[in-house]
């Protein structure tokens, strides 16, 4: 089957989901949460202590490419095939920004430091 298998210690299956064929995945920093973009342009997160998404944000139209999240895991970005990217807030469940105008697919991301607030 496709999607996400992730392990932790002695095979001790955290999460294993079949929803889909998932392209990119990003663990937040506590390790509780993991982003998984696919290839419909879904983005969903999984908290590592459930067995299924809690969280679906739809907003590319394209297989997503990456994604990353800040810090604190209070946000999360998602690039794209459709050469947008996504600013999404996890906490609330929505889209902050989208940035538009890239001029191919979208392959890395990077929150700067000390500018994350």
């Amino acid at each position: 089957s496709s999607g996400i298998n992730a392990e932790y210690g002695r095979n001790e299956k955290l999460l294993e989901v079949t929803e889909g064929d998932s392209s990119v995945t990003a663990l937040d920093n506590s390790a509780t949460d993991l982003a998984a973009g696919y290839q419909d342009g879904v983005v969903r997160i999984f908290p590592l202590k459930s067995k299924s998404s809690t969280v679906v944000f739809n907003g590319h139209t394209s297989p997503v490419t990456i994604v990353l999240f800040d810090t604190k895991g209070v946000r999360l970005c998602s690039g794209s095939q459709d050469t947008d990217i996504v600013v999404w807030d996890v906490v609330g469940q929505t889209g902050l920004f989208r940035l538009r105008g890239h001029k191919g697919p979208v392959t890395d991301l990077a929150f700067i430091p000390g500018h994350e607030d």
